[in-house]
């Protein structure tokens, strides 16, 4: 028996942990270290790593290789309907302890592998392509127990690590959802987030952050869907203050942990953190061919570096591996005195600047940095 973290206990109503779900700390490298866990304990087995890839990444790869044909479950498998077959073999008449999902699963990526070592006539542009996107958009990530492969995958962000977000003199934000609703409705939801942020003259910011979220399943237990129900972890710099949460217009206030409660959705309540990071923990649904609205307004100091001149405003928005493309904007305001003199990052055309107000814009494919110099 080990214990879960309390949300996947009262939100899943499961009294054990699992390999299964082990997935669950925002930061690739802590999930990564106790899926291994997990592993050598249930298997007896230790790992040399540990290595996730997301579904965009099989479907870019299955554009590149062409169809497969998976010769223990006579049926043809593309791009276009991976989803609905994964979730034909590995849903359909599923019962504790079966090994149709393995079996799957296993036999595709030994198709996928065969196609890719052996076979003639492969795009390998397409190939790379998808390789390149799937290591940009983090729908790959890799874990390693020894300390220099760990180090290079650092360097190049493939490790998941949220660490680098909250680094002295940077602002940050990390939206880390966790769908607990015993389905893949996930796979339908769209969202898009607008981020205000007020700067003033000593540096300090005040924030309101607006996710919007449109579930596009009809709720048909076929295709996999239904209500998501979504618990999300607002990951801010440490000393970062929440002063309001709400969901769908509705006031949250954080529930006391420290007394057993009878879990209704939504909720919000204030998780721990690490030395580096402040966590709001917000638990909601969005119902079949519905829409939810998630808001929390927060603040804090010494979001601008300033110094003799004036000051440097850098914020990193992470992308959260797994998940689609979705429009993120974030509205800068700031002194009217202040003058914007530099700004890198992204190409200067994704900014449109106006009195007092710089806007940027980007499509949430990948971590997103902007870096504005003002001079007083």
């Amino acid at each position: 028996h080990v214990d879960p973290p309390a949300p996947v206990r009262e939100l899943i109503g499961q009294e054990h942990w699992y390999l299964r779900d082990s997935n669950w700390e925002p930061d690739f490298r802590s999930s990564a270290t106790q899926a291994a866990w997990f592993y050598e304990k249930e298997a007896g087995k230790q790992v040399d790593g540990v290595i996730a890839i997301n579904v965009p990444f099989i479907i870019d790869l299955l554009r590149a290789t062409g169809p497969l044909t998976l010769t223990d479950f006579n049926d043809r498998i593309t791009a276009d309907n991976f989803f609905g077959k994964s979730l034909l073999y590995t849903q359909t008449d599923f019962f504790p302890g079966s090994t149709q999902k393995k079996d799957f699963l296993g036999s595709l990526a030994g198709a996928l592998i065969g196609r890719v070592t052996r076979e003639e006539g492969v795009d390998a542009g397409g190939l790379l392509r998808a390789l390149i996107a799937g290591l940009r958009a983090k729908n790959i990530l890799f874990y390693f127990p020894d300390p220099e492969l760990q180090a290079l995958v650092t360097q190049y962000d493939w490790a998941g690590e949220m660490t680098p977000v909250y680094a002295q003199g940077t602002d940050g934000i990390a939206v880390v959802e966790a769908n607990v609703g015993i389905n893949k409705a996930n796979y339908f939801v769209t969202r898009e987030a607008l981020h205000q942020v007020a700067l003033a003259e000593d540096g300090s910011s005040s924030n309101m952050i607006t996710l919007r979220y449109h579930n596009a399943s009809t709720g048909d237990q076929g295709e996999g869907g239904g209500a998501y129900r979504s618990y999300l972890r607002l990951l801010l710099p440490k000393g970062s203050v929440v002063e309001a949460v709400s969901v769908n217009g509705i006031a949250l206030q954080n529930r006391d942990l420290t007394r057993a409660q009878a879990v209704a959705l939504p909720f919000a309540q204030k998780e721990e953190g690490d030395a580096m990071t402040e966590i709001t923990g917000i638990a909601f649904e969005v119902p079949p061919l519905g829409d939810a609205q998630v808001s929390v307004s927060y603040r804090r100091s010494g979001a601008v570096l300033l110094d003799e001149r004036g000051g440097e405003y850098v914020l990193t928005v992470r992308k959260q591996p797994g998940y689609k493309e979705g429009m993120w904007q974030t509205n800068v305001m700031f002194p009217i005195f202040w003058q914007p003199t530099f700004i890198e990052g992204e190409p200067v055309m994704s900014y449109v600047a106006n009195q007092g107000r710089l806007e940027y814009n980007t499509n949430g494919d990948k971590d997103a940095r902007m870096s504005v110099r003002f001079d007083k």
